[in-house]
């Protein structure tokens, strides 16, 4: 397809390469109950949007490059989901939002077939659901990556924490000012690189808990918790906090677990500290606000 805007009520099957260079870009719809949509590669200009409005699944087999915003929402009264890419082609699925401040928003649970990387441009935003794999024997990574310096990125859900286990890897980077959210209850990988949240700060609202296996985590911004909830994480690889944590409020209780390959932080401010490793923890500060800490931490 190659031309201006395409709007379609109904189940919606179009596998092959979309190319739209009129302003209004692509919207999609249905509305029924088996309006399912598959889509393959799409690449939009002249400040382009692709909106996709899906009452049954929509599987994303192609990247999605918009010179304009990217959209996803569920039809009034269904719950489906975006299911990325298939078992049988490696590689990653991106969607990139290429305007001068991008925008990304999925709406819906996402499910992993390929690895999926969503980039916004400028200072742009992104807003995704809750992430899972396809299947047990699948080792997915999930990347989101604002190119400017002060961007947004809200995680509305858990990722890797469903029946069919961990994702590989997770990095999210909203830009050396910008902010991210986590608004799940766990983040769970098993891969060798971890995961790492780059940002000015992150939040997290629910308790929260983090398990990398063996790989890394590594917060690259000052993290804060809205209403002191705690944090649990998990992993044989580093922990590493490389901005203050608690600054705009004590955090609940830290829970480490494991973390043999060392822990270090700059400035933590919590309700307790608890190091299960005791001899790997390391806090690189004179001063360390706890109100209450382990004694032999």
């Amino acid at each position: 397809i190659s031309g201006a805007s395409t709007s379609v009520q109904g189940p919606i099957d179009l596998t092959g390469a979309i190319n739209l260079n009129a302003a209004a870009g692509l919207t999609l719809k249905t509305a029924t109950a088996n309006g399912t949509i598959g889509l393959g590669p799409v690449t939009t200009t002249n400040g382009g949007n692709v909106t996709l409005t899906h009452s049954g699944n929509l599987s994303l087999n192609g990247d999605i490059i918009a010179n304009g915003n990217i959209t996803e929402a569920a039809t009034s009264s269904f719950t489906p989901s975006v299911l990325v890419g298939s078992t049988i082609n490696p590689g990653t699925i991106t969607l990139n939002s290429n305007s001068t401040n991008g925008f990304i928003s999925i709406a819906m649970p996402v499910t992993l077939n390929q690895s999926l990387a969503l980039q916004a441009s400028g200072n742009g935003i992104i807003s995704v659901g809750g992430i899972d794999v396809a299947a047990s024997a699948l080792s997915k990574d999930f990347t989101v990556q604002v190119l400017g310096t002060n961007g947004s990125v809200t995680l509305n859900g858990s990722i890797g924490s469903g029946a069919n286990g961990p994702l590989s890897k997770v990095i999210v980077n909203a830009g050396s000012s910008g902010s991210i959210d986590l608004r799940g209850t766990s983040v769970k990988t098993s891969g060798a690189n971890g995961q790492s949240y780059t940002a000015g700060s992150t939040n997290f609202t629910s308790n929260l808990g983090l398990e990398a296996g063996t790989g890394p985590i590594t917060f690259n911004s000052i993290l804060n918790s809205t209403s002191n909830r705690n944090l649990d994480l998990t992993t044989t690889g580093a922990i590493a906090f490389n901005g203050a944590v608690g600054s705009g409020g004590p955090l609940g209780d830290i829970d480490i677990k494991q973390a043999s390959s060392g822990f270090s932080a700059t400035s933590i401010s919590a309700k307790s500290l608890e190091s299960v490793d005791r001899k790997s923890t390391r806090l690189n500060s004179g001063h360390i606000p706890l109100s209450r800490m382990p004694s032999s931490a």
